[in-house]
C-alpha cells in the first residue's frame, strides 16, 4: 500500500521502527465528518511537538470517489500523508471492527497493539496514547475508565 499527499504525490519511509499510530476511516456515511481532519492537525501538531515529529500517523482511508475524498483533502490543507485504500484491503486483511471507536490503534515498535480508541474525539484516549509514548507508567484507572 502507498501513502501519498492528496492521492498524487507519492511519500516513502512514513513507517517508523518506534510507536505508530493507525487510523482507519471507511467510506460510509459523510467523509468530511468521519476524517474530522482539522482534528487529526491539531493532535498531529501537538504529538510533534512533544515528540520531535517522531510518532507517524498511518491514516488508510477507503473512499468511493477518489475526486471527493481529493478535495476533502485539498479544501482542509491536509498534507500529510494517507493510503486511499480504494478496494478496502486495509479492513478485510485485518478484520477491522465496524464500531469506528475501534478502528485506531497506537502500535508499539514490534508493531504490537497496545492502545485502541480515537485520541482526537477522546480525550482520555489521547492522555493514554501521550502517556505511553513518553514511556511513563499508565495508572490502572486511566485504562479502566475509557
Amino acid at each position: 500500500m502507498k501513502f501519498s499527499i492528496y492521492g498524487e504525490n507519492e511519500v516513502d519511509n512514513v513507517i517508523s521502527k518506534g510507536y505508530k499510530i493507525v487510523h482507519y476511516v471507511d467510506s460510509v456515511g459523510c467523509t468530511s465528518c468521519k476524517l474530522n481532519l482539522l482534528g487529526w492537525k491539531d493532535f498531529i501538531t501537538m504529538l510533534d511537538s512533544i515528540t520531535n515529529c517522531k510518532v507517524p500517523i498511518l491514516f488508510f482511508i477507503h473512499f468511493r470517489q477518489k475526486r471527493e475524498l481529493k478535495f476533502v483533502l485539498k479544501e482542509s490543507s491536509f498534507d500529510y500523508p494517507i493510503c486511499m485504500d480504494k478496494n478496502n484491503d486495509f479492513c478485510r486483511v485485518n478484520g477491522l471492527s465496524s464500531v469506528p471507536i475501534l478502528r485506531t490503534f497506537l502500535l508499539d515498535k514490534n508493531n504490537r497493539v497496545v492502545a485502541m480508541g480515537d485520541p482526537v474525539n477522546n480525550p482520555r484516549v489521547k492522555e493514554l496514547y501521550i502517556e505511553l509514548i513518553k514511556g511513563n507508567k499508565v495508572q490502572p484507572e486511566l485504562k479502566d475508565n475509557l
